[in-house]
């Protein structure tokens, strides 16, 4: 069992449910044009075999990016972070790359085969819908590996890591969406932004954090949830649950990070990280309750259940 649990702190399980989220999210989002948009209120229309592939593949990419993260940081956690799997030596490093690379060819097969075993929508632009979903996965692995190995760190490694979760999104998307309206780009753009943040705002959580980037960061954070209510706004003046969402998740976050600012201490930024990391679910609830209906975002409000019963065994920042 204490083996078993390395491989899961290995790959934040916790966390893993919010990469699947994003999967939910960005297919709810373009659901509607695959299918009646009155079947969208069902339990039975929100499922098919290509969600399946694209919620795995979503899992597989999260998991092999964040193994590659502590390949990468192994130096510096046997200083900071000692009791991790790689530093502690639970786990080889020889082992994790091995299984990082094993599980990224495993999140682009899953992806590939997303754009053939269900609906996609063609365009006018030469790449077949049917590729879309593998060719972005392709792009998503690339980005998680240039995150972790040139940019990370650096005030480039925060657009990286924005758009680790922005092409997590759009590989979902992709088979109903390809840049055909702003509309979907500005949906992808409002989690980058957010991702980006909260990267920023963790940035020296392992140390007691500066104010000013908390404040910075933490306005990154709220700015962001503020573009995702203009962007729902529509669907929210007839929505009482979305509106009640979105204001909920709103005052949750100016909370945390009024807290962290006041007390910047390790445990507290740590603290507001977590539930950061957790409102990407919130965030993906949004977008999928806007588009595809209140069904649709309790199922991803779902996700929260095991992340946050996971969560008490396995650690997740």
């Amino acid at each position: 069992m204490k083996s078993l649990k390395a491989y899961f702190e290995l790959v934040r399980l916790p966390n893993v449910f919010t990469a699947m989220a994003d999967a939910f999210a960005g297919y709810w989002l373009v659901a509607a044009q695959l299918r009646s948009s009155e079947l969208l209120r069902s339990w039975q229309s929100l499922w098919s075999w290509q969600l399946l592939c694209l919620v795995a593949a979503s899992a597989f990419f999260y998991a092999a990016g964040i193994i590659l993260n502590d390949v990468r940081d192994i130096e510096t956690d046997r200083r900071e972070r000692p009791q991790r799997p790689l530093p502690s030596g639970r786990i080889p490093k020889r082992q994790a790359v091995l299984i990082a690379t094993g599980i990224s060819i495993i999140a682009v097969m899953l992806a590939c085969a997303a754009g053939f075993v269900g609906e996609v929508t063609d365009s006018d632009y030469i790449l077949p819908g049917k590729l879309r979903p593998g060719l972005v996965g392709v792009l998503l692995l690339a980005t998680i590996i240039a995150y972790n190995f040139l940019f990370k760190g650096t005030l480039s490694g925060l657009v990286f890591m924005g758009l680790c979760r922005g092409l997590n999104l759009l590989m979902a998307m992709s088979v109903g969406w390809w840049f055909t309206d702003l509309g979907g780009l500005f949906f992808i753009i409002a989690l980058i932004y957010y991702v980006a943040s909260l990267t920023y705002f963790g940035f020296e959580e392992a140390r007691r954090s500066t104010k000013f980037r908390l404040a910075t960061g933490g306005f990154g954070i709220i700015t962001a949830v503020l573009l995702l209510g203009t962007l729902v706004l529509p669907a929210m003046v007839s929505d009482n649950f979305l509106m009640i969402l979105w204001f909920a998740f709103l005052v949750l976050l100016s909370r945390r990070i009024h807290r962290a600012i006041k007390d910047p201490s390790p445990r507290q930024v740590q603290y507001a990280m977590k539930t950061f990391i957790l409102g990407i679910v919130v965030f993906d609830a949004i977008l999928a309750s806007a588009t595809a209906g209140w069904i649709a975002g309790v199922c991803v409000l779902g996700l929260l259940v095991p992340t946050l019963l996971i969560g008490r065994w396995i650690y997740s920042t």
